[in-house]
């Protein structure tokens, strides 16, 4: 791993930090989900499963934020057929794909949703 890929990996992480705390502009989980589903013009349908599976997901007491929502989409856009790459969503969700798929592994450990 290069040295910028090292330092972009660390600048996320403490983004990504921030982001769990404090919500960006205000957003909760639901309008990052609907952001995301429109940046990757996912449809209506992905958009109403990824809201459900936030749902049990707060149910859970899974930590909020954009990992989590992109995590939503991914497991959300794989059920109805429409599957977006790891680089896909993480990109919309500006994240890294390390961190959505720990989000997406939780939500199935904690949740009994299938996530793969």
């Amino acid at each position: 791993m290069g040295l910028l890929n090292k330092i972009d990996k660390g600048i996320n992480k403490v983004v990504d930090r921030i982001d769990d705390d404090i919500t960006r502009a205000g957003e909760d989980d639901g309008e990052h989900i609907a952001r995301y589903v429109k940046a990757l013009d996912l449809g209506e349908d992905v958009q109403a499963r990824a809201l459900e599976i936030l749902k049990a997901a707060d149910d859970k007491m899974i930590s909020s934020g954009r990992n989590r929502a992109g995590a939503c989409v991914y497991i959300a856009a794989r059920e109805k057929g429409k599957a977006k790459t790891w680089e896909e969503i993480a990109k919309a969700a500006r994240t890294t794909e390390g961190f959505l798929q720990d989000s997406v592994k939780e939500i199935g450990e904690k949740t009994g949703i299938k996530t793969e």
